[in-house]
């Protein structure tokens, strides 16, 4: 969708259908991802840690949303298509460097599937 911001050419109305679409592909993503670390807090914990783990899988998200709040400044001098850019940058600088680390997590799973 980053492409697509060139196409506005400066002009504030977007088809409701782009917000639509945007909501949809972050439900879908939150649906695939929400289940998956609710399931790994609890398996991953020992048991008399599985409220505390998944509290802290949600406390997780809400740093997160934190960390989003206080970089949203950043739209205004780099303008939205650079400032969407810069955030994929580092989300795929964050997966490499969690690559890195796959198997020790893997080795600290304790074979949990």
């Amino acid at each position: 969708m980053i492409g697509l911001i060139g196409h506005s050419a400066g002009a504030s109305h977007i088809s409701v259908n782009w917000v639509i679409l945007s909501y949809i592909i972050c439900v879908i993503g939150e649906l695939c991802l929400s289940p998956t670390g609710n399931s790994a807090a609890v398996k991953l914990a020992p048991k008399a840690f599985n409220a505390q783990m998944m509290s802290l899988w949600l406390l997780t998200n809400a740093c997160a949303q934190a960390i989003n709040g206080s970089l949203v400044h950043l739209i205004e001098p780099l303008g939205y298509k650079n400032y969407f850019l810069f955030l994929g940058a580092v989300a795929i600088i964050v997966s490499v460097i969690i690559l890195a680390f796959v198997p020790k997590i893997v080795k600290g799973m304790r074979g949990i599937k």
